[in-house]
């Protein structure tokens, strides 16, 4: 599901999520680019141009991909302030995670959403 078809909220969740990302104390410097992919001026780049941001560009994806990625999985006893910075229980984050990515087949499988989205 790519942003332009996402509602107004989802993409604002969406958005607080890349600024938790990229803003909160979560990833140190000298590893953000390995865990994002991008440099933190990169996905500094992609939230100055929100909401005109085109997921399907590199940059976009990875920084959107990689925050709900980290953030999920990462940053191990901070979910109370990933909760906080998003405004959003971690399963509403975990749902619109794997709603938008359903909308890149080439990257992963309905099997694996299914299988994610029973985990969660």
């Amino acid at each position: 599901m790519s942003l332009s078809i996402l509602n107004h909220t989802e993409r604002e969740i969406i958005r607080r999520t890349v600024v938790a990302a990229v803003y909160g104390s979560f990833f140190d410097e000298g590893e953000f680019h390995t865990l994002f992919g991008v440099t933190r001026e990169q996905a500094t780049q992609v939230l100055e141009m929100w909401p005109t941001v085109n997921d399907q560009a590199e940059v976009v994806f990875l920084t959107i991909n990689n925050a709900f990625a980290n953030l999920r999985h990462y940053p191990h006893g901070k979910q109370h302030l990933i909760e906080e910075m998003t405004e959003v229980s971690s399963k509403i984050l975990n749902e619109l995670f794997f709603r938008w990515r359903s909308d890149f087949p080439n990257l992963v499988s309905e099997e694996f959403i299914r299988d994610q989205s029973a985990i969660e």
